[in-house]
């Protein structure tokens, strides 16, 4: 028989249970007594709107761009900014730095009232934001509670699974680590507009109707993409006739319609003013440079693939597959629906020309549809017989104690940002140790669009001759070579090998670089070329450098040496100027001994 669990009883479990994961995350975690910076990667700019407006005092994010470049390594190239129309706009959304605004307001209020420098970057304004997720993490549980609540399912199997989206999933790590991104926020958005969307269907009240078009507003102005929610509200009806006489009744009132349009551009009437103000036109595309491949998406590797796979860093999602099934037993246009709203929204996803959307624990954009996803389980999982549901209990609590593992690997540099593979996943499976910190070395770069059929320039060096654009080469080894007579010899006394480098001219300066490096490497002892780096060093004209970037040559320890092997890495330039110098080469900062041979650099166009 099924626990009656009160609603004040289920409040102060979960504000138990998430302050204390608050804690934990900001002050077990960490490696001080505390954490220092809760606002980092693509949160930056969703929360540049903030200090730019409040403190800036304008819409133009060039002092943003200003502050970025100086407070970030020498790699960065600035992609969160773009020039239009001599102002820097953000490419994110407003919508993230809205909902974050309440706090960000107190953090001010209190730093200006106690006289202490409010700059927007210290301290108070980074626990503002931690605090602000778990706010909407509040909201978004809330409102899905809600939500499930609109259907027969009990309260014990409605804390079951909102148990398993809180421990199981990445909105965990959203909520908690990456605080700043969008998709705690987008969660909680979405989750409201399911539920509000569902009382329109049961109670057809204008209030519920209008509520739910200022929240897709709200939804599109956080993210626009995530517009696709829209797909999802025919699942909320109880039935295919339900749906079409709701959807006819609202759109039959010229009224309501008209209501219904101004409670939308209410909800995104924040961006609208913001683009106006930079640039003299409400809608600006703000990811320049960047769009969809649709006719190439990554369907396996989104959902499955070991580098941010949605099911293999967010497990609990895997229950989607016997919940799915439950619903065409019991409704095959609930079936139907659902399956249609989940193939478009990963299909869409998948298609991204960065389909693993860079720095971020798993496949982060399906966070916001998360609400969604666990009603569907939920509905499964309360019908199940006893024994079942003690299975899918214990099946739960062995995903989530694998999330939150992961979830820890990923916060200590475990598992990488971005440049995760089937052999590092095993190799760092359940491994918790500071030896495996930064482990992984880092893939190919992702860029957008094609590379040039032919290079602009390309050049290989065999160690045997001197070649044109590369130094001497000061150590050379003619016992073991890929290519005759002799490699290049790496040792205490030769911490780096010869570089190449060129100047800039009017042709390379025109066009958006990509450059591929690759050697043969040979190691006498084991892991010899661990530490061993690819290096790219830009200078202006002037010599002052202005990009500065490392690789790993050998991606992962592993127990094979004493023959010659092969790495790559493909590197994404920043805008050269005329006279920009660049040079290229390897740098053996542990000082062991090692070999190299085949030194080859080809550099791409990309249109």
């Amino acid at each position: 028989m099924d626990l009656n669990i009160k609603p004040i009883i289920f409040w102060y479990l979960l504000f138990l249970v998430t302050t204390g994961l608050f804690l934990m995350v900001n002050f077990v975690w960490p490696d001080g007594n505390y954490r220092q910076q809760t606002i980092d990667g693509d949160g930056r700019g969703y929360y540049d709107y903030l200090p730019t407006i409040f403190i800036n005092k304008t819409v133009d994010f060039k002092q943003a761009f200003e502050y970025e470049k100086a407070a970030q390594p020498l790699e960065y190239l600035g992609h969160n900014f773009h020039k239009v129309n001599h102002v820097y706009i953000n490419k994110f959304p407003v919508g993230t730095a809205l909902m974050i605004l309440p706090f960000y307001l107190v953090a001010q209020t209190v730093l200006t009232i106690a006289g202490w420098p409010a700059d927007g970057r210290s301290i108070l304004f980074q626990y503002a934001v931690a605090l602000a997720a778990l706010w909407w993490l509040w909201v978004g549980i809330f409102f899905l509670r809600k939500l499930i609540k609109n259907y027969p399912v009990s309260e014990i199997s409605t804390l079951l699974v909102v148990s398993g989206l809180l421990f199981g999933t990445n909105l965990f790590h959203y909520a908690f680590v990456d605080v700043a991104f969008s998709h705690v926020y987008s969660f909680a958005v979405i989750t409201a507009f399911l539920y509000f969307s569902r009382r329109t269907f049961l109670t057809r009240q204008k209030r519920c109707v209008l509520i739910s078009t200022f929240l897709f507003g709200l939804i599109v102005l956080i993210r626009p993409v995530n517009g696709l929610v829209i797909l999802a509200v025919p699942l909320l009806a109880d039935s295919l006739a339900g749906f079409e006489k709701n959807i006819r009744a609202l759109f039959g009132s010229f009224k309501t319609v008209l209501l219904m349009v101004l409670m939308f551009l209410l909800g995104i009437f924040p961006q609208l003013i913001i683009n106006y103000l930079q640039t003299g036109n409400p809608v600006v595309y703000g990811y320049q440079e960047e769009g969809f491949t649709f006719l190439h998406p990554h369907f396996v590797d989104f959902l499955f693939g070991f580098k941010k796979g949605w099911l293999v860093y967010t497990p609990f999602m895997l229950l989607l597959f016997p919940a799915t099934l439950a619903l065409w037993r019991k409704s095959k246009f609930h079936f139907w629906s659902f399956l249609f709203f989940l193939s478009i929204v990963v299909y869409i996803f998948s298609s991204w020309w960065n389909w693993y959307y860079g720095d971020g624990f798993g496949m982060r954009p399906m966070v916001e549809y998360y609400g969604l996803f666990t009603l569907v389980i939920a509905l499964w999982v309360d019908v199940l017989k006893p024994m079942a549901k003690k299975i899918v209990l214990v099946v739960i609590v062995l995903f989530s104690a694998l999330n939150l593992v992961q979830t820890y690997q990923y916060s200590k540099g475990i598992i990488d940002v971005d440049s995760m593979n089937r052999e590092a996943y095993e190799y760092v499976f359940l491994q918790t140790s500071d030896n495996y910190r930064n482990v992984v070395g880092s893939g190919d770069e992702s860029f957008y669009g094609h590379l040039t059929e032919k290079p602009l320039l390309k050049t290989t060096n065999s160690f045997d001759v001197v070649t044109s654009g590369w130094t001497v080469s000061k150590s050379i080894d003619t016992a073991v070579f890929i290519s005759l007579p002799a490699s290049y010899a790496f040792n205490a006394e030769v911490p780096y090998s010869a570089s190449f480098s060129f100047i800039a001219d009017s042709v390379i300066s025109r066009n958006r670089l990509y450059v591929k490096l690759g050697l043969y490497y040979w190691e006498p002892a084991l892991n010899a070329v661990q530490e061993a780096l690819y290096v790219v060093d830009v200078r202006d004209s002037l010599n002052d450098l202005k990009f500065y970037k490392t690789f790993r040559i050998k991606r992962l320890p592993d127990k094979e040496f004493r023959h010659w092997r092969k790495s790559h890495i493909g590197v994404l330039m920043p805008e050269l100027e005329v006279g920009d110098k660049v040079k290229v080469y390897c740098w053996n900062r542990a000082q062991t001994q090692f070999n190299i041979d085949d030194f080859k650099i080809v550099l791409y166009g990309i249109y």
